[in-house]
Order: structure tokens, then sequence, then C-alpha cells
């Protein structure tokens, strides 16, 4: 899809409509006479456009465009920061759809009816967003749930959406130098990637199963389980867990609960997602945190996950103890080894740029900068120095910044710095115990019992080699033919000069000499040879000319 296409014109005015609004004309005039540009008359005379008004934009256009702000919102080199900002809080809300809908969507998807499923089914949901809305059900085995299901004909508009992105930004980065720079091709591919995972339930019924297993260690954390035969592609059952959302916690439950106990072990159970487990839920904001009856965290709405590989694990994990010690300098030389460099990449401004911030974080009384936005401005930094940090990176430091959000509103004085410091010694005891697990133990136990096998017939090929005198050693360094005749011309040149020296030398001898056999003047013989060192270093001086210019070209 390299082209724009006709039937998807109104999507594409809209989306100009959208860049013209928040002052990105200069963007558009880029792309030239090819681009369907809207009449700017429809937009002449409005107000200049707020943060949060893009928010609601985004909200009207429908849900590929709501996560799109979303990602958007942890691109702080592409997006100025009150922007992003407004982005982070973008919350995704939608008007129910029917009851009737839910009954044909089971039929599709199980082939039973509602009422053949769960002894109750309360037909109006608890809850919906753009993607799905959630319903409170008790099955016959008196187990109470909360059932997900996916809205009628999403997969096929966000699958329409999401080409459309992708056409329009293969035309940009063809047509915009923009549009290259900032690799808007591998954002929408990265989106589209999200939104299947997130739009196929049986993933997040694995993602439950998962982070069930992975934090229960952790007693002030709750991850509800699901209901496997119950759960298919667009719906899932799980567990309901009452609660409240720790947003509308009243000031009296805040001081019953025990807010920087509970703020401490959820940031520590993330830290262990990113640096051991490398299964990270990437999407908690506020609004998926809730406080259970029994005063405990219960985690919501997993579908939206990122996966850590061991690398970039070790790199954040050095970066994150760095900073947390005020090592600004040692953290910029760990992320120019993780990213990417451009072209245009300055390592001194993104080292100065770097250790300045980190330098900013360590005084409280700046601002008392968050985690996750301390990783989306050194992403910034990034983008404007030319070097591409891991996509995972940004996403963990949105997450980290919505985590950072939670923390606060759980116990105002939490210290997440601190945190990472006091969880540092823990955390590489289980990087360490995960490195000489059992599984790495017989893994390496088997490659070396391979190699021992082997290691006799090797030996003695090798042997047998050497002692018929066949070893060869082949290094393939330098170029020995040119390098040679580099050789036999500067010894030719050497040689050149002497035998001029040599005339110019004789000449002069020969100057003393009495004889009748003269030129203008002089002794013959010594001008004989005097001219022929002229002419011989004529003819030197201009080869040594002709070969350097030939080697300029």
């Amino acid at each position: 899809m390299s082209t724009l296409q006709l039937k998807h014109f109104k999507r594409y005015k809209d989306l100009a409509l959208l860049l013209m609004k928040y002052g990105q004309l200069d963007m558009l005039k880029e792309l030239g006479p090819d681009m369907p540009l809207p009449d700017q008359s429809t937009i002449v005379g409005k107000e200049a456009a707020n943060p949060e008004e893009l928010a609601k934009d985004l909200q009207q256009l429908g849900p590929t465009f709501v996560k799109l702000g979303q990602l958007l919102s942890t691109q702080t080199d592409i997006l100025p920061e009150a922007y992003a900002e407004a982005l982070a809080k973008l919350q995704d809300r939608a008007d129910p759809f029917s009851y009737e809908e839910v009954e044909r969507i089971f039929q599709e998807e199980l082939g039973v009816k509602v009422k053949d499923v769960f002894k109750e089914f309360d037909p109006t949901p608890i809850a919906a967003a753009s993607l799905a809305q959630v319903h409170w059900a008790v099955l016959p085995s008196e187990r109470v749930v909360a059932v997900k299901v996916q809205r009628p004909h999403i997969q096929q508009n966000i699958v329409e959406d999401l080409d459309v992105l992708e056409e329009i930004a293969t035309f940009l980065e063809k047509k915009a130098e923009w549009a290259k720079h900032y690799a808007l091709g591998d954002k929408i591919r990265q989106l589209r990637a999200t939104l299947f995972n997130e739009l196929d339930y049986k993933k997040e019924e694995m993602n439950l199963i998962s982070f069930k297993r992975n934090l229960k260690e952790f007693r002030r954390l709750i991850v509800p389980s699901p209901v496997s035969d119950y759960t298919t592609t667009r719906i899932l059952t799980m567990d309901f867990v009452e609660g409240q959302k720790i947003t509308k916690l009243s000031p009296l439950i805040k001081m019953e609960i025990d807010g920087e106990k509970l703020a401490s072990e959820l940031f520590e159970a993330y830290l262990q997602q990113i640096l051991i487990d490398g299964l990270v839920h990437i999407d908690p904001h506020p609004g998926n945190v809730y406080l259970s009856q029994d005063n405990r965290i219960i985690l919501l709405d997993l579908g939206m996950v990122a996966r850590v590989p061991p690398q970039l694990q070790n790199g954040i994990l050095k970066v994150l103890l760095a900073v947390s010690e005020g090592q600004g300098e040692e953290a910029a030389d760990i992320l120019v080894r993780l990213g990417q460099q451009t072209e245009r990449f300055n390592y001194h401004a993104f080292r100065e740029q770097v250790s300045n911030l980190v330098a900013q974080y360590q005084d409280v009384n700046l601002a008392q900068m968050a985690v996750g936005r301390l990783m989306l401005k050194i992403a910034g930094i990034g983008g404007e120095t030319g070097i591409l940090l891991p996509p995972t990176f940004n996403m963990l430091g949105k997450a980290l910044l919505n985590l950072d959000k939670v923390g606060k509103t759980l116990a105002p004085d939490f210290n997440p710095n601190e945190a990472i410091r006091e969880n540092a010694s823990d955390l590489l005891d289980q990087r360490m115990r995960r490195n000489f697990s059992s599984g790495v133990f017989y893994r390496t136990f088997i490659e070396a019992s391979e190699f021992l096998q082997h290691l006799p017939t090797k030996l003695n090929d090798f042997l047998d080699i050497l002692s018929r005198n066949q070893l060869k050693l082949k290094v393939d360094a330098i170029d020995e033919k040119r390098l040679m005749i580099g050789f036999e011309k500067v010894a030719n040149r050497i040689t050149m000069g002497l035998i001029l020296a040599a005339l110019i030398i004789g000449a002069s001898q020969l100057m003393r000499v009495q004889t009748t056999f003269t030129i203008w003047g002089y002794p013959g013989l010594a001008m004989i040879l005097f001219l022929a060192a002229v002419l011989g270093g004529i003819v030197l001086m201009a080869n040594i000319l002709a070969s350097d210019e030939k080697k300029e070209k």
C-alpha cells in the first residue's frame, strides 16, 4: 500500500485537517502539489488548539486513533511535552452496545446462548470502551466473573484505519524528510502489532496466567484468573474482583491504607516485570488500577504488553542504577550502546544533555521528576541528537510514567528513585539466579559434552595436518599486492632521487676540471650532467604530481 487510494479520501481529509488545526501546515507544504489538502477556510478563525482538545479530537476519530494517541504520548521526540502529557491522560470510553449484540457474539463464538452459560448475567455493562464492554455474571458453580465482550465489527474498522495510516506514512516518507526522520512507517507497524495483540483475548488470557504466576510473591497485588472454557478471541471471562478506582478513593480510605507499602510493592513488581520476567504490562494507568475491599491492588486490562529481551534488560538495569546514583555520563554511554545511531548523531550533545537531565533528577527541589518522565525525556533527547532508542524503551517509559502517577496517588511522598536503589541488590540476585538456572546449566552441560565428544577427532585431524606440514594460516587483513606495488613506487622514487643527486654532485666537481670542450662557456661534461639532472628532476616531479592527482580522483 504505497499510494493513496481514492476510497480513503475522507479519512485523509480528517487527518489533514487535524494536522493543520494543530499547527503542522508547514509539514504538509513540504509534500508538494500531489497532496490532497483540504480547504483552509474550514479552519480559519478558530482559536489556537490546546493539548486537551487534541485528545478529544482523536477520541472522536475512533478507537484506532485513541490507541495512536496513547502511542504518540511516548514519542516526546515528535510531540511537545504538553501534548504528550495530554495524550497520556487519554481515557478510552464509549457508549455501550446492545445486549442483543452480546447474544449474537456469544452465539458466533461459543455456539450457545448467554443464559445457557451463566446462572446470572447483567445485561447492563459495568464498563464500556471503544474496543469492548464488560458485564457482571455468575457461573453455575457460583463463581462470580467479569465477561469482556469485543465490540461488533471493531476488527474490520481498525484494519481499515490502520491501512489508511500505513498508506499515509508510506506516502509521507517518500515526500517529506521529517516523516523519514521520525520513521513514521515503523511507528504505525508498531501500533498495528499492539492493537492486533490487544484484540485477541486468547492472548490476554495467556497474559493473565503469566502475570499471575510471575507476581505470586507480591501478596498486596491481585491478578484475576481467567476462565478458559468461556474465553475466545472475542470473549474474555475472568474472576470478578470487587474494588474501587484508586483515583476515586476518599480521604478516609487513604488514611486507613498503607499507601507507601502498596506503592512500593507495585513499583517493585513492575521492576521485576521489566528486569527479570521480560513481560511487562505497559498500560498501568490509574483507570486500570483498583483497590480491593481487603486493601490490595487489583491489576486489570492486561492486553497491552511488551516483551523485553535479556540484552535490553541488562542495559535498562544499568541505566536505572546509573540514574539513581546520579551518574549521567555513564547512563548516556550505556544508552549509546543500546540505540541505533543515525548519520546526524551528535555524541557529545547527547552525553551532555543526558548528564544535565540526570543532574536535575537528583535535585529534589526541581519538580521531583518521575522515572517514567525521565525515560521519555531521554528518548526525546535521542531524537534531537540523532540516536534512535529501542521502541520498547519508550513504551517502558510510558508504563513507568503511569506507574509514578499511581504511586503518587497512593502515597504523595513515594520516591521511585529510592525504590530503585533499595531493590537493586534483589534484582541483581534474581538475574544471577536466572542466568545460572537449571535450564541454563543443562544447556551448557550438553554443549560442553558435544564439544568433548568431538574434541579427539578434531585434535587428531589438526595434528595430522601439522605433521604433514600442510598447516596454512590465511590472514585477510590487507591487500598484499597493492602494498608491494606501493613499496616499489617508493623505492623507485628514492633511487631516482639518489641518481639525480649524484649527477648534480658530479657536475659540480667537473666544473673545476680545465677542458677545451665547453658549453655556454662552462666545462661541457659538467653541463651535460647538470642538464641530465634537471631533465630527470622535471620527469620525476611530473610523475609524482600525475600519480597523486589520479589517487585524488
